[in-house]
Formats: C-alpha cells, structure tokens, sequence
C-alpha cells in the first residue's frame, strides 16, 4: 500500500492548530503548504515551507493528498477541483490546552461557530449576541441575511443595504468571517453542509420553534445555543421611531401608485381575471343572480377605479341562495379554458371555504401547490356569504366546527408537504395529519360545507364570511340590501349599497388611506404566467422523472444541487452522465459520474435521453438549451422557494 504525502492548504489560525497537535507525528507532518497569499511563498511556518497552490501541478496526484486547513473550506476545495485535485478533506481545529483559552483558563467548547442574522441597524444587542458566541468557540462565522431574504421573511427591505451591514459586522473584532445567507442557506443544516460549525449560536427570542433544527444538527454532530435576548433595544424598534419621526415631518402619507411600478405580467393577468369577472356578470345577468364586489377588489374601485395596483386577484361575493345556484349554472355555462371549482372538485388543492373560476391556459401556483394536481391557471374568488347568528355561543361554535374542518382538509392534502401549518404547531399538525386519514376528502368538503351553513336559518341583521381561517368579522346585512355600480377598469361593476360602511367595518375609518410602501405587493407568491398553460409548468417543474424509465439519465448541472439529487434519487434515476457549462469541470468525475460539455447531450437521441436541469440558474439553461434546439427537459426542484424566488426576480427583471 502507498503512503501518501500530506499538504496543507493555509497557513493560518487552523494551519497552526494542525501542526500544534499534529506536527511533530511524522505520517502526519506535511511536506509542504501552500497559500493563495503569495506573499508568503518562499517562507515557512512552523518549520514547514510555504508555496503557491500552482505548485501542486508539478506533482503527481497520486502521491499526495491535501487537507485544508481553513474557515473557507469551500471555496478552496472548488479551487481544488478546478486545478483536477479531487482527494482532499477539511481540518477542524480542536481545542488544546493552552490555546484559545478564556481568562478563566478553561478552553472554548467548539472550534467553529455560526450565528446568523440581519444585523440592520446594528445596535448593543448585536454586539452582545457576537460577543457571547465568540467566547464559545475558537472561529466565529458571521451569516448576514441578503435584502431579498429579509424582505421574503419580514415583508420589508432592511434600512442598511447588504453590502454596508456585512461591512460592519466584519469589522466587529469577535467575527472572524462573514458570509451571506440567502435562500440557499437560510436552513440551519443547509448551513452546516456549507460550513461545517460545531454549534449555531442565537438570540432566545427565536429558541422556542427550533426542536426540528435542533435535532438535524445533532445528527450531524452540531449543537444549538441560545443567549439572553437584549430586551434594551431591537432593530424594529429603532426603525418603528425612525417611521415615526419621518411620519411627522412629511405631515402626510405619499400617494401609493405614483411610488409603484404595475409590472407588465400583473397587468396581463389582470386581463385574464376581467374576463373572467366579464362571464360571471353574464351568467348573473342571465339567472338573476346577485353579485358584488368585496375586499381589496371593492377598495380598489373605491380608491383607484380598478384594481389596487400590487393586488393580484380578484374577489367578488354573493348571497348564500345565489352562490349555490350560479355554481350549478356556471358548470353548464362556462366554457372552455374557464371552469368553475370548489373544495369538493378538487381532492389536491385547497384554498379556503369558497369557489373559484380558473382559465386553464394560463398558470397560477401557488408555493404551497408545487407538486400538486388539479385545475392550477389563474383565478378569481367567489364567496358566499351567510346569516350570521345573534348567540354568542352558537357562533363560538360554528367558529370552532369550520377551523376543524378546514384544518383536517389541510392536514389531508398538505400532510406530507410542511412540518407545520398556518396556526398550528408541529405536535398539533401532526395530530391533525393522523385524523385526517379518517375520512375521505368527500367526507371532509361536505362536513365544512355543513359547518358553514349552520344556524344560517335564524333571524339576524347580520352576515359574514365563514370561508376563510380564524376569526370571523360580523357584518351589518343592510349593506348588501341593494346595489351600487362603481367604475372598475373601464367597466361599471355591483357593489354593496353600503359598501362605505361596509369598507369601514372590515378595513377601519383609514381605509382610504394607502398602506406602507413595504405593504405595497401582491399577496400570493407562486408561479404565474397568464400566456402559458399550467399543464407546460406541472411537466417541467413537478413531474420530474414522468417518461424517464428505459431511458439514459443526462443531469445539467453538477453543484450543490447535483448532492442533493443524488442523495435523495441516485440510486434509483442515477445519471449516466453530467453536464456542467463550466469548462474546468469537463473530463472530470463527481460521485463516479462522468461531467461533459453541453453539446454530448445531442450525442444521445432525444428519444433516448432524459435530460434534467440541477441547477438554480434553471431560467438561463432553459434558454441555453432552446438555442440548442433542445425542448424536452425536467427541472429540478430542491426546494419550492428557490423556484418562486427565480420566477418573481425574473418578473422584476
């Protein structure tokens, strides 16, 4: 058997934690090191010389092989792999007396550390959080949240752009490296793969919903703690002052469409959604039917004569009797691409206590509904509303009964999609999961529709809406005795004879006035495209290995998304060979798969390859490969949000 010589790659903190344990072991002292300063080549450290990393291409590969004795282990290994050096491993410091101790003289607890944050406006809580981690490990990572993921979670952009706030957290003197995090890696074990940390330090204002991360990272041999939150001071504190002050001083709030750009794709759908409403009114017309426009579509007609500029659907409402009547007459009236559907018609999708009309040549996926069947072009709402009962304690009931219902659906159809879901939490979700397979999805749509019927025989000056989740607002009947026509793009439209009072009962006495311009988007995310047909988006995203069997396995991309394929579908749709657009890596192997330059795909008949995209850059494969005259491809999904994120920044773009 031969031995191989070592080298180490880096000659810093972990290179000298190396050679303190094991340097003078003489099968584990390396012949040399090298380093990507090159103002320390020709030097040495610790009795070993320093030399460029070009040096090991005057080697021969298989003598020797690397350890990477660095916090940045991965870009190095890329390094690495670019110069046909695949047989490496990383180095993890480990604790030695004497070194990296505290005052206390008792040595840190975990080499590498990871505390994640937005770190706007930085603040004494900040410095406190990076202290405390820093005195628990030799090596502290800093992950500063990029604008766009803080704006997906807090529905606004951070005051300090990226750029500046990774500046500042890079000069605290506790943090030896930041990085970004984004939608790639805002998991905490998507983290670890990249960085390896022993223990993922936070704030205990976010401990409590972390059981499942907790238990990944043990998994791997990671650790969770948790400090004391800084209760003096927050960034949302700071910022809500800031808006306060800045408030006063303009005396009023800006006009919202002047500061919102309508971009082309919403206006189109807002196309599709008219024609919809335009065959609604024609049936309604037809049978006498009543209808009115409610919500944030009847605000829009209100304030802006048509729709809210970043409202996204549209949503009108009828009376109990009629509702029932028009989703008969709408099966019979609607044609093709329009139809009409309930939570009854569709087993794989459900969106609340309500119908929808869709047009099935476009597409409207929502995140929730990746990987799901059934009826997926774009919508508009029609709800029904009831006689809301006067007893206090029938309503409490009736509350509770369609919350049951609706859950169950949920549960039912989602199960195997979320840890969790809207209200509940894991242990109570999982539960629901159980009791849902007690009853068929017809049993379950015909208990909510019985739920939100009852007690709607009494007699009462009041309605609601009993379709959505949680509380429901009691509304004054008067408002929908009669009707009103209001001008909505172009066209006059029903609305409640009160719907000013009715405005105000659901929105406040402000309802004219224009939310935050962090407010100001659309409120479903998805997949939306109001010219392509959902059926092209299901094939491309969704069913993934459809009409692959006999046929040679061909994957577009060999990064981090590739591992992620392999380890959950190697085995079974194992590639018979990659595809990279990065030259460095043609000729080379990952996993003991072959990687190769686009142009082999042709090598392969079409009717012989199955050809999948691993890659999160699928938009711009997509295009590179129809330029190639290649139409038949799957993409791959690792996670729904990453394809959500792309479809929105194209849009923006």
């Amino acid at each position: 058997m031969v031995t191989k010589e070592i080298v180490l790659f880096g000659t810093g903190k972990y290179f000298e934690n190396y050679m303190l344990c094991y340097g003078s072991q003489a099968d584990k002292r390396p012949v040399f090191a090298v380093d990507n300063d090159a103002a320390r080549a020709g030097s040495e450290k610790c009795g070993v010389q320093i030399r460029t990393p070009e040096a090991l291409q005057d080697m021969d590969k298989e003598t020797f092989y690397v350890i990477i004795c660095a916090a940045h282990y991965a870009e190095i290994g890329k390094q690495l792999e670019d110069m046909g050096i695949v047989d490496y491993q990383y180095y993890r410091p480990v604790p030695v007396e004497g070194k990296g101790q505290e005052e206390t003289g008792q040595p840190k607890p975990y080499a590498i550390g990871y505390v994640p944050g937005v770190f706007d406006l930085f603040h004494v809580g900040h410095l406190n959080l990076l202290r405390n981690s820093k005195g628990r490990c030799e090596y502290l990572i800093a992950g500063v949240l990029t604008d766009e993921l803080v704006e997906h979670f807090k529905h606004r952009r951070p005051v300090i752009p990226y750029a500046q706030r990774a500046a500042i957290v890079s000069a605290i003197s506790f943090v030896d490296r930041v990085v970004p995090v984004d939608f790639s890696n805002t998991r905490k074990i998507d983290a670890w793969k990249r960085y390896h940390f022993d223990c993922h330090f936070s704030g205990n204002d976010h401990g409590a919903d972390w059981d499942e991360d907790l238990r990944q990272l043990r998994e791997v041999g990671s650790n969770m703690e948790f400090f004391a939150y800084t209760s003096a001071t927050s960034s949302t504190e700071i910022r809500n002052r800031q808006e306060e002050t800045e408030g006063r001083k303009k005396g009023q709030e800006k006009d919202a469409a002047a500061g919102y750009r309508v971009p082309d794709k919403m206006r189109r759908t807002w196309n599709v959604e008219l024609a919809m409403l335009d065959e609604v009114d024609r049936i309604c017309k037809k049978y006498s039917l009543q209808y009115f426009l409610v919500h944030g579509s009847l605000l829009g007609a209100v304030r802006h004569k048509g729709f809210i500029p970043w409202d996204d659907d549209l949503d009108i409402a009828m009376p109990r009797q009629d509702y029932d009547l028009f989703i008969r007459k709408a099966g019979e009236e609607l044609k093709e691409p329009l139809s009409v559907h309930t939570p009854g018609t569709e087993k794989d999708l459900f969106w609340g206590g309500f119908a929808r009309i869709r047009n099935s040549q476009t597409t409207a996926i929502e995140t929730r509904d990746l990987g799901h069947k059934g009826n997926l072009g774009i919508w508009i709402d029609v709800l029904p509303f009831d006689v809301c009962t006067l007893d206090e304690q029938k309503f409490a009931r009736k509350e509770k009964k369609i919350g049951h219902c609706q859950r169950l659906i949920q549960a039912k159809i989602y199960g195997r999609d979320f840890r969790n879901y809207g209200d509940m939490g894991r242990w109570r979700w999982r539960l629901y999961r159980l009791l849902s397979r007690c009853y068929s999805h017809g049993k379950l749509t015909g208990m909510l529709d019985a739920a939100q019927r009852m007690y709607t025989d009494e007699e009462s000056d009041q309605v609601a809406f009993f379709t959505g989740g949680g509380k429901y607002r009691r509304l004054q009947a008067a408002n929908f005795h009669g009707k009103k026509e209001l001008e909505f793009e172009g066209r006059m439209v029903p609305v409640p004879a009160g719907y000013e009072q009715y405005l105000f009962e659901i929105m406040g006495r402000d309802y004219m006035k224009y939310p935050p311009e962090e407010e100001r988007k659309p409120r479903h995310r998805g997949v939306y495209d109001p010219e392509k047909p959902y059926h092209a988006y299901v094939s491309l995203l969704c069913d993934t290995f459809a009409g692959a069997k006999g046929k040679k396995i061909i994957l577009f991309g060999a990064g981090l998304m590739f591992e992620d394929y392999m380890k959950k579908y190697g085995d079974k749709y194992r590639p018979a060979f990659l595809v990279d657009n990065d030259e460095n890596k043609w000729g080379r192997s990952r996993m003991g798969i072959q990687i190769r330059k686009p142009e082999d795909i042709l090598e392969i008949p079409e009717e012989n390859r199955h050809l999948i995209i691993c890659s999160f850059y699928y938009r711009e494969i997509s295009g590179q490969l129809d330029s190639m005259g290649i139409h038949d491809y799957k993409v791959y999904v690792q996670e729904a949000e990453w394809i959500v994120h792309t479809e929105e920044q194209q849009e923006e773009g």
